[in-house]
């Protein structure tokens, strides 16, 4: 069940009745409670203390995190809540920085300079961004989260494509600027069930139109 953020009141919203909000729906639910903090029409955010209060409450033990490559693809991992925890309280996880030098098939750069076998592709820190948090409805509604990359020092990691994204939205703010994005999917339909696409071997399945 999606519950949004309650924004009536806005001025009498705190963590306490984000917690009491949330923990009333949930222990009356028959089903998952998936959080939905829905900025643009509730005006509300939930802080950072009420994202890890609620994924304390949170049923289940893990969570999922990824980060952005050098080409922009995610690349996550499951943490241990306890584990995800610990970094989003502190300083952050470590994930190897291959990921800056691989192209999205997973195959190594061999002119990469910021890391190779040169450097033996170390741990990067990744930290936790909580305000990305949600759940993931088809991997069994377990908390997910993006990380940006920091260069150990505390400051944003240059080559890391969310925190290059930051700098050019700040840039064009300072400008007077406000970037929006939009996004185009596009897909294919056959018609085929999971079963008859198994049947083929999903070859040569057969077009909708």
């Amino acid at each position: 069940m999606l519950v949004r953020t309650p924004g009536f009141f806005k001025s009498q919203m705190t963590n306490e009745v984000f917690v009491r909000h949330y923990t009333a729906v949930a222990d009356a639910s028959p089903v998952p409670v998936l959080l939905y903090s829905f900025t643009a029409v509730t005006g509300v955010n939930r802080s950072p203390a009420q994202v890890l209060e609620a994924l304390r409450k949170a049923p289940g033990q893990k969570v999922k995190v990824a980060v952005a490559d050098i080409d922009g693809v995610l690349r996550g991992k499951y943490l241990h809540k306890d584990k995800f925890l610990s970094a989003a309280e502190g300083g952050g996880f470590g994930f190897c920085n291959v990921v800056f030098g691989w192209d999205s098939g997973d195959v190594c750069y061999d002119n990469a300079t910021y890391t190779g076998w040169h450097t033996g592709y170390p741990d990067a820190v990744a930290k936790v961004d909580l305000s990305t948090a949600r759940t993931v409805p088809w991997d069994g509604g377990v908390p997910f989260f993006l990380a940006d990359f920091e260069d150990g020092k505390g400051a944003p990691l240059p080559i890391c494509p969310r925190q290059a994204l930051k700098r050019v939205v700040a840039r064009a703010r300072a400008a007077g600027l406000s970037p929006k994005a939009g996004l185009e999917f596009e897909w294919f339909n056959f018609q085929e069930t999971p079963q008859t696409l198994a049947d083929k071997r999903y070859v040569a399945p057969t077009p909708l139109t």
